[in-house]
């Protein structure tokens, strides 16, 4: 498939599946060491975590989904609070338990990972993308950080996996439940519907529909939930992308640790209401407002920001010492541009497949476009690690596979000489 030089000869189904066990099991010691290494970054999760542990609370305590005591609401999609409710057996909230659930999550992407790249290249490029997915820093951070990502880039990378495998109905299944993890997939699985009107996936229309089908089937118990407790028709969560579309337009410095600390204090973030769905629409009014008032500003600010979602410092990595923390800096840098651009020129050589890849690339264009105008974090990027890894590894063997095929051209032209 793809390239010819990198195709991977037929692998027997049960030597593969030996393989998965191996990765899964080796991914899995790695999450755990982290976990034991970052034990009290998971007893003391981010501010963002403890609106779902508020949730979670009042969905055991009152069997309200909602982040104030016996109100409903949707402002936050349903999965993983329901995930932290059904771990919470003690007094407190189960941190501990919610990060060896995510620990497994992180293992099971890396064997999909394995999964998905063996499907199409050869045993270098599937060893190197999965060791790159499996000691990915920020991969490994999250993985040990009560949030959302880990999760959702799990059960992302499993309906990627399910639909480069052709199983339509597994993939819009787990499309589903990422997109009730975290509602950003919802446009994308849209689009997957949309590709199939095009010739060059004519042949897989059908499958893509399915996808889509499937994919509403799961989600839409939760919609009409919204409907019937809320009266308004929100498919997932209130909460998104109206809101960063106005933190992205906001001017700020972005190197002062905590920047949520000084965004929600800034007059144009508060709203007078307790509604999150009316609170969005306002804050979309005045997103749209800013950028008409001045649109060259916008696009400065735009060009300011969008870096941001490629820029890990790798500041939850303290060396105590300011050179060696400044060079780590310059390391991660370096190492977040060099998967982009790799990912780019793998894209652009494999050029003529992109239609049999798009399981790949797909997801991770869809990202990059889709926070091209909203506010980005470099932990919107932790769902496209393990696709831009495996793009990358393909970048890296084309590289190589050159440079070999060079240097042999030169030593027979050498000998020819001779």
């Amino acid at each position: 498939m793809t390239d010819q030089t990198l195709k991977l000869p037929a692998t027997p189904t049960d030597r593969l599946g030996r393989y998965s066990a191996a990765v899964f099991c080796t991914a899995l010691a790695i999450r755990s060491l982290v976990l034991w290494a970052w034990w009290n970054r998971a007893l003391h999760p981010d501010p963002d975590v403890l609106e779902y542990v508020t949730i979670a609370r009042n969905l055991l305590l009152h069997g309200v989904f909602g982040a104030v005591s016996g109100v409903s609401d949707s402002n936050r999609p349903p999965l993983y609070p329901a995930l932290i409710a059904t771990l919470w057996h003690g007094s407190g909230p189960p941190f501990i338990a919610l990060c060896v659930v995510q620990a497994i999550a992180g293992a099971v992407t890396v064997m999909l990972g394995f999964r998905i790249a063996s499907r199409h290249w050869g045993i270098r490029v599937t060893w190197l993308a999965t060791a790159g997915i499996a000691l990915s820093p920020l991969s490994c951070r999250f993985a040990v950080n009560p949030e959302t990502e880990t999760v959702f880039t799990s059960l992302l990378v499993a309906g990627l996996w399910a639909w480069g495998e052709r199983r339509p109905r597994i993939a819009g299944l787990f499309f589903g439940l990422a997109a009730l993890t975290h509602s950003i997939l919802v446009p994308y699985v849209f689009g997957i519907a949309v590709l199939g009107f095009l010739p060059v996936w004519k042949a897989r229309r059908r499958n893509h529909l399915i996808i889509l089908t499937t994919f509403l089937i799961t989600v839409i118990p939760w919609a009409a939930r919204n409907v019937i407790q809320l009266h308004r028709a929100t498919l997932i969560a209130d909460s998104g992308w109206r809101s960063n579309l106005l933190y992205g337009t906001l001017d700020l410095n972005l190197f002062v640790g905590n920047v949520w600390s000084i965004v929600l204090k800034l007059p144009a973030t508060q709203v007078n209401t307790t509604d999150a769905a009316v609170a969005e629409k306002v804050l979309l009014d005045r997103a749209v407002a800013r950028i008409a008032a001045d649109p060259a500003h916008w696009l400065f600010v735009r060009l300011k920001q969008y870096p941001r979602l490629f820029a890990d410092s790798g500041e939850y990595i303290d060396l105590h010492n300011r050179v060696t923390n400044r060079i780590r800096q310059f390391v991660f840098y370096a190492g977040d541009l060099s998967l982009v651009g790799l990912s780019i020129f793998a894209c652009f050589r494999l050029r003529r497949e992109l239609a049999a890849t798009v399981h790949i690339w797909s997801f991770p264009l869809f990202l990059m476009v889709s926070h091209l105008p909203m506010w980005v974090e470099v932990r919107r990027l932790v769902p496209a690690i393990p696709e831009l890894t495996i793009l990358s590894a393909v970048a890296i063997e084309i590289i190589l596979r050159r440079g070999v095929t060079r240097t042999t051209a030169r030593q027979t032209r050498q000998s020819l000489a001779l």
